[in-house]
């Protein structure tokens, strides 16, 4: 479904669709995909990729940026992208602010926009790992200043809901200002009411990697993740 949004670059249009329920993707840190990997998940079956971006603790070196874009739109993969979480995330330490929610939300906004991500395309907050006894009131300030400047800058916001997110189901869905949530693979709480849109899943391929796999679905209230679409 073609909802709003579209660019066009060297004749190449782009826009911005409502992922269809029941679409298998993937998401993928690490490394720039080149064109052939691309192509080779295409082949796999996967219809969309979501890809890493950085946060004002990272270096970006191996997130997203417009040529890997380009490559992974001419594939035919849909793309969205989701901001890094930090590695006080990883150790449960990670101790959000309000104030950082407007830094790290503005840099997102700008590196989603600088990959050509059309307007309406879901970018994604990675919320886990919050330190135990982090104040509510601040992991929602966080939160929800994050996905004030997303918006300002014309993109859907999403949060990606970890292991140790700091908030119950009820709070996912009543205090935030979002509409868009992925499960993450982690024993997670649900969203009261909505749902999911976007529900990962790890497995291992045959050398014993883990991999991301993500599964698109219409949450409770019939909305949808979004995406950029060439």
């Amino acid at each position: 479904m073609l909802i709003s949004g579209s660019s066009q670059e060297a004749n190449k249009m782009t826009s911005t669709i409502s992922i269809p329920n029941g679409s298998i993707g993937f998401d993928h840190s690490g490394s720039r995909l080149t064109s052939q990997q691309a192509q080779d998940y295409v082949d796999r079956g996967y219809k969309f990729c979501l890809r890493y971006i950085p946060n004002p603790l990272s270096s970006g070196a191996s997130d997203l940026n417009k040529d890997e874009a380009d490559a992974i739109l001419a594939s035919g993969l849909w793309l969205g992208a989701v901001q890094h979480c930090c590695a006080a995330s990883e150790s449960s330490t990670f101790e959000p602010t309000p104030g950082m929610g407007i830094e790290w939300g503005a840099l997102a906004a700008q590196h989603a926009a600088a990959a050509g991500l059309t307007t309406g395309t879901t970018v994604w907050l990675d919320l886990e790992g919050v330190k135990a006894g982090t104040a509510v009131a601040d992991i929602i300030g966080f939160c929800n200043q994050w996905f004030a400047q997303v918006t300002a800058a014309g993109f859907a916001s999403g949060v990606y809901v970890g292991f140790d997110s700091g908030l119950s189901s009820d709070q996912l869905y009543f205090q935030l200002t979002t509409q868009h949530y992925w499960r993450g693979a982690s024993n997670v709480p649900d969203v009261a009411f909505r749902g999911y849109q976007i529900v990962q899943r790890v497995i291992k391929d045959s050398g014993g990697n883990e991999f991301d796999v993500d599964h698109a679905q219409t949450d409770n209230l019939g909305l949808s993740a979004t995406v950029t679409s060439q």
